[in-house]
């Protein structure tokens, strides 16, 4: 988000490429008495993107900072991550065919701790290469 608020490029780059950040019609009165309109609901339109979801999330990175953030087999364990903390949170370990979840251990833990060290560390490469 911080990359993205403040720098016209990038919010323009978001704006033309993400259908759902257009949604949202403003009046010329609303416009002429904020100046920071477009700003702000980028910013709240941001806010409000649930970032395990995982393809919304390499859609923006993509779109608006030209990074690409998914990493072959890291990728796939991230979806499956997420899918699992899933059926921890909503389905009491539990997946939707009634399958007890028996992955999560301490080496899972810190395999998907490295991979998500990874992502984030390339991101950060891409986005500051110094």
């Amino acid at each position: 988000m911080s990359e993205v608020i403040g720098n016209k490029s990038k919010t323009l780059a978001l704006q033309a490429k993400d259908n759902e950040i257009n949604k949202q019609n403003f009046s010329l009165k609303e416009i002429a008495n904020n100046e920071g309109i477009v700003e702000a609901h980028v910013k709240g339109y941001l806010r409000k993107i649930i970032y395990h979801n995982l393809g919304k999330v390499q859609f923006l990175y993509d779109v608006a900072l030209d990074v690409e953030v998914k990493v072959g087999d890291d990728w796939k364990h991230l979806h499956k991550t997420v899918q699992h903390r899933h059926d921890c949170v909503h389905r009491n370990g539990f997946d939707h065919e009634g399958v007890k979840n028996t992955v999560l251990s301490k080496n899972y833990v810190r395999e998907t701790a490295a991979i998500a060290k990874r992502l984030v560390d390339g991101v950060d490469g891409a986005l500051f290469p110094f």
